[in-house]
């Protein structure tokens, strides 16, 4: 009898046990679903000579894709690739993904290839901007 009560005991132990491990990690699970971050993506691209014309940048927010303008207006050239990726980090966006996408063709057996770099940028932002920025996006 002894042993039956012992061998009972050590069950409901296990299942009581068990069942605070379960909730415990549930617990956690949702503490990082309420702990996670938020971001704002940009695709930054870059077209332009160095030596002539500049560099010119191209932003897609989401929603549109448009010429980088400063706080008047003015289009923005720089001077190099380098310049640009600063101007971005200094706004507040961090490096995600870099990347480039290439083009070509050919006619009359004469060729073509074009290759134009490109960067995913992120900023941290509050779940309420990540949302409004996902509705506004949509078409």
């Amino acid at each position: 009898m002894k042993r039956i009560f012992l061998f009972m005991a050590l069950m409901v132990a296990a299942v009581m046990a068990t069942a605070q491990k379960a909730e415990a990690q549930t617990q956690t699970v949702q503490q990082s679903v309420a702990e996670q971050q938020y971001y704002k993506y940009i695709i930054v691209s870059i077209t332009g000579n160095i030596k002539s014309e500049g560099i010119k940048v191209d932003v897609d927010n989401g929603q549109s894709v448009d010429r980088l303008k400063d706080k008047d207006g003015k289009k923005m050239t720089f001077k190099t690739p380098a310049a640009v990726l600063m101007y971005f980090l200094s706004e507040g966006w961090e490096m995600y993904v870099s990347g480039s996408s290439t083009s070509g063709g050919s006619t009359s057996g004469y060729g073509s290839v074009s290759t134009a770099p490109y960067w995913i940028m992120r900023k941290p932002c509050t779940k309420e901007e990540f949302d409004t920025t996902v509705k506004t996006g949509i078409k």
